[in-house]
């Protein structure tokens, strides 16, 4: 699958689960998500993985990216070695599985 096409996707599902036609920001939970963070970077499958994407506005995807010790703090992001399988992402109630 290509990124386009699971960020799409993943936007679609984002607003079912939260009841919504729109995505919210899964941090602030006040603006529309229009950005995908990575929780646990970008490489190889990483980059079209749902499981480890977070729903993000531009700001506080700024803030992620920006302040990398609170955002680990918060779960907002992970190494790529740090979870097992099938160990659930905090911040977002998600399995790493799907």
């Amino acid at each position: 699958m290509e990124y386009a096409e699971a960020r799409s996707k993943f936007f679609v599902s984002l607003a079912k689960e939260q009841g919504s036609w729109l995505a919210r920001c899964e941090v602030c939970r006040r603006r529309a998500a229009t950005d995908v963070h990575h929780i646990r970077g970008r490489e190889g499958d990483l980059l079209v993985n749902p499981a480890f994407f977070l729903g993000v506005c531009r700001r506080c995807h700024d803030r992620i990216e920006h302040a990398p010790q609170w955002a680990a703090s918060q779960g907002y992001t992970m190494t790529r070695n740090r979870i097992p399988e099938e160990e659930p992402c905090p911040e977002v109630g998600r399995t790493s599985s799907g």
